[in-house]
């Protein structure tokens, strides 16, 4: 986690005091750049290859601002600066690292993935950033450009070879090719839309159900979940950490039971805190189990322990702290069992809550248009063949 605190005014001193409540500054670090050092961002699976790089604007200092944090990008903009959109993208997994450093005589940053530049700065009082790591990567077949304004000290950093051009014809002094971004980006609201549905595909049983998630603490997920004795597979949404800091992670955990006891966890890309998603999950009689979102087929995955078996479907809403908020929503739901669907049976399915113990209640009356799983976590209870300790709310989904 970045420490936070303040240093040179880095906007006008009318939202000084914004910027402090907003914990506005920067974070300083006495290592030396680590080279192998990972960038703050979670590793994601293809479908997901970069990461929206924010750039900002401060209208009082004339410096900009890159950065793979919403918090951040959210938190000078209620200091003061402007939103000027994405910069370029940034891998998300595997790249050069780029630092970040910040001059705390002059009051603004620079971004290097050369050591070499990076420690001689440090030596000359520069500050590296984030202890020492990398603050994003470098890596793909854009090249991102670097300007130096020698007037201010500032730098730009663009993608846009006519931007980077007329600030070149402005008397900025060009850099050339400083680092190297992706165009290849989906904006993690932006699922494309597929054909794919319960009552299309085949499959021995099955659930689907527009999902969304919300909370704040330590943690939240919001997930289907097809089981059989201490076997299950789980296939939703997972929060971890500050959710404005981390994406949200379409996860399928596949709790293998048995002596092995294992549990796998595969992602399958990112969305957002409060957008809905189709979610289906299908389990056919080898054991193998098929997720989509939004009728696009993400992953399989296979569990000895489904194969064969009556598999027990149910919707869950998880914390993983006490004091965690959880809301979960799950619309629109549909189940299949036996291989079978019809949407005219609907009113034939039967909720049941299973567990409120740990304080997340369910809301099952409208049912299966809706159902709504949440509450504050009040206690954690270890969870059979997944061995974690986590606060649940489930409901059971049957035919009566």
């Amino acid at each position: 986690m970045v420490s936070w605190r303040r240093a040179l005014p880095l906007i006008g001193a009318a939202c000084a005091a914004a910027a402090l409540a907003m914990g506005l500054g920067t974070a300083y670090a006495d290592e030396e750049p680590q080279e192998d050092a990972s960038a703050p961002i979670v590793a994601t699976d293809a479908s997901y290859p970069t990461v929206t790089i924010h750039r900002l604007y401060n209208q009082w200092t004339g410096e900009h601002l890159y950065t793979p944090s919403r918090a951040e990008r959210d938190a000078c903009v209620d200091a003061g600066w402007t939103d000027e959109g994405t910069g370029w993208h940034a891998p998300r997994s595997s790249g050069t690292p780029v630092y970040r450093l910040y001059n705390p005589y002059a009051g603004y940053h620079l971004y290097s993935s050369d050591l070499d530049e990076v420690r001689s700065l440090a030596s000359l009082g520069w500050q590296v950033e984030n202890d020492g790591k990398a603050y994003f990567l470098s890596g793909g077949e854009e090249p991102v450009l670097r300007l130096y304004n020698a007037s201010s000290g500032h730098h730009l950093i663009t993608d846009d070879t006519d931007e980077y051009r007329f600030l070149e014809q402005c008397g900025w002094v060009p850099e050339g090719i400083r680092l190297y971004g992706s165009g290849d980006s989906r904006e993690s609201a932006l699922w494309p839309m597929g054909e794919c549905a319960i009552a299309t595909e085949e499959s021995e049983g099955a659930l689907e159900a527009s999902v969304s998630l919300d909370g704040t603490g330590e943690g939240a997920s919001a997930m289907l979940v097809a089981s059989a004795g201490d076997a299950s597979v789980r296939f939703g949404l997972r929060a971890g950490g500050d959710p404005a800091e981390s994406p949200v992670e379409f996860l399928i955990e596949n709790a293998l039971g048995g002596d092995s006891q294992a549990v796998k966890l595969v992602s399958c890309g990112f969305g957002e805190l409060g957008s809905t998603y189709r979610l289906l999950m299908e389990i056919q009689p080898t054991g193998v189990v098929d997720v989509y979102v939004n009728g696009v087929r993400v992953k399989s995955v296979k569990n000895p322990g489904l194969a064969g078996s009556a598999v027990e479907l149910r919707l869950e809403a998880a914390g993983a702290s006490v004091g965690d908020e959880v809301r979960a929503t799950f619309g629109d739901v549909k189940l299949k069992d036996e291989g079978s669907y019809r949407a005219d049976e609907a009113q034939s399915w039967r909720a049941r809550a299973t567990n409120d113990a740990c304080g997340l209640t369910a809301d099952t009356s409208a049912f299966p248009a809706s159902v709504s799983l949440g509450g504050t976590v009040s206690a954690l209870s270890e969870e059979g063949s997944a061995q974690a300790m986590r606060g649940v709310g489930s409901v059971s989904l049957t035919r009566q």
